[in-house]
């Protein structure tokens, strides 16, 4: 997989994560943003990798992940999110909530139950969620 395939993928993932967020089917929906922002991660990773170089170990392995927060710091985004947190309130609202995504989809979990998203802002176009 290159980073055009990752880039792909996540504009897949978001576009996927939008139609079930416009249905109300927010656990699926957040869900789906979050391949959409491992795979936005990796390609900015994938950009800083050298055609020929032999990556450092531990490097290789720590991007082999699916921890957002790591790959935040890997990716090499880490000052331009500091600042635009400084800047953006809801964009830190928003990445506290999608920081802890997992892969691990649990059963029953409700994401925003009974909130409705709407406004500027968040990932998903919407602000974050309001009561309905």
């Amino acid at each position: 997989m290159n980073r055009s395939d990752l880039q792909r993928l996540s504009r897949i993932r978001l576009r996927e994560a939008r139609i079930l967020l416009n249905n109300r089917s927010y656990e699926g929906a957040y869900y789906l943003l979050g391949y959409a922002v491992e795979c936005a991660f990796k390609a900015c990773i994938a950009r800083r990798t050298r055609r020929y170089d032999f990556p450092d170990r531990k490097f290789a392995v720590d991007i082999y992940t699916h921890d957002l927060s790591k790959l935040l710091n890997l990716s090499g985004l880490e000052p331009e999110h500091r600042r635009e947190s400084i800047r953006n309130p809801i964009f830190e609202l928003n990445w506290t909530i999608v920081k802890d995504w997992s892969e691990q989809l649990v059963e029953g979990t409700v994401f925003c139950h009974g909130y409705r998203s709407g406004g500027e802002g968040s990932a998903l176009g919407g602000n974050d969620c309001r009561r309905s």
